[in-house]
Order: structure tokens, then sequence, then C-alpha cells
């Protein structure tokens, strides 16, 4: 993994931490679904940046869905 890849991910934790925490009211949920999300990504499907992006932007659509369905 390099370290642009490592400093995004990082980021996108720390983000869907605090889009979790103000949103939902847990976001120790939404940052490991982020980090789950990154780990599937580079170590499973052997990706970069870019589909690790695409992953996340899909993670934040779908708790968008969950947070207009409440």
């Amino acid at each position: 993994m390099d370290y642009l890849s490592m400093v995004f991910v990082a980021f996108s934790a720390f983000v869907f931490y605090r889009i979790g925490e103000l949103e939902l009211g847990r976001g120790d949920l939404s940052c490991l679904a982020s980090l789950g999300i990154s780990a599937i990504s580079i170590f499973i499907l052997h990706s970069g940046g870019l589909t690790i992006l695409v992953f996340q932007l899909g993670l934040f659509l779908v708790l968008w869905k969950v947070k207009k369905a409440q």
C-alpha cells in the first residue's frame, strides 16, 4: 500500500467518524465500516486509490439513504 492510499484511508475514516457522530449518533460504526471497506479494497481486491474512493463514495450514499429513511 502506498503512502497516498494510507493517508486517504485515515482521512476517510476520520470523516466517516465525524459524519456518523453528527448525523447517526454512532461514529464508531461508520468509521468501522469505512475501514472495513478500505481493507476489503486493499487486501482482498488488491486495488488502489481510485477503487477505495469509489467504495467510500458508495458508503456515503448508503449512509445518506439510511439517514433519509429515519
